[in-house]
């Protein structure tokens, strides 16, 4: 989905959202609708951080979302809500470890 053409909405959720974690995230004071992730100081690392951080709060926007929509106002307009995380189904040749597998994978992490 681009961000051509995307009027930045009044003050919604999701913006007052985005606003809070580029502010979090970029450790900037205030942020506002017009402001960009980018010229703020973002970074690709920091990007992983927000779209992280902005679906751990309930919205769904990829790192295309961030270069392509720029300001909080265009990246509020197209992200969406998360749903839940996606089952993965197993494969047929999929085998799960037994507990004795489990447990030897543990001793090896404690050490």
């Amino acid at each position: 989905m681009g961000a051509e053409g995307l009027v930045p909405e009044e003050d919604t959720a999701e913006a007052q959202m985005l606003r809070r974690l580029f502010a979090e995230i970029l450790g900037v004071g205030s942020v506002g609708p017009d402001d960009s992730f980018i010229a703020l100081g973002g970074d690709s690392v920091t990007m992983l951080r927000l779209v992280t951080r902005a679906r751990e709060a309930g919205l769904e926007i990829g790192i295309e979302d961030v270069f392509e929509s720029g300001t909080v106002g265009r990246l509020a307009a197209v992200a969406r809500a998360a749903g839940p995380p996606a089952a993965v189904e197993p494969s047929a040749d999929m085998t799960l470890p037994s507990q004795e597998e489990l447990d030897d994978i543990a001793a090896e992490m404690r050490g």
